[in-house]
């Protein structure tokens, strides 16, 4: 995996190597593949947030779909909001999860 280029790729690669106890990683390594969890993204979350400023509309689900580096990086310069096909799963799943609570409440009726 290539080192880790530019300013946001370089301070997220930092940051890494702090919370994950490394020396170096790479901008292709999967955080949580390096022993990351999610105490310490949330962690990495509430760093990189003071970092780039709270202004800014990284989230949390961001560091979980953006496991690399570059992806991250990429994430935070460009702003953009999570991939088309990650937000339709997301209201798939939150349609799935309300059919079940009503399946739940019409069954307790009877």
């Amino acid at each position: 995996s290539r080192a880790p280029a530019g300013a946001i790729e370089c301070q997220v690669a930092a940051l890494w190597c702090e919370l994950l106890g490394l020396d170096a990683v790479g901008a292709e390594d999967n955080f949580f593949d390096l022993g990351g969890h999610s105490l310490l993204a949330m962690q990495m979350h509430a760093r990189l947030a003071d970092c780039i400023g709270r202004d800014h509309d990284l989230d949390l689900v961001d560091v979980f779909s953006h496991p690399s580096i570059t992806s991250l990086a990429g994430r935070i310069e460009h702003g953009s909001a999570l991939p088309a096909s990650l937000d339709e799963a997301a209201q798939r799943a939150e349609k799935r999860r309300a059919a079940l609570n009503d399946n739940r409440r019409n069954h307790h009726r009877k």
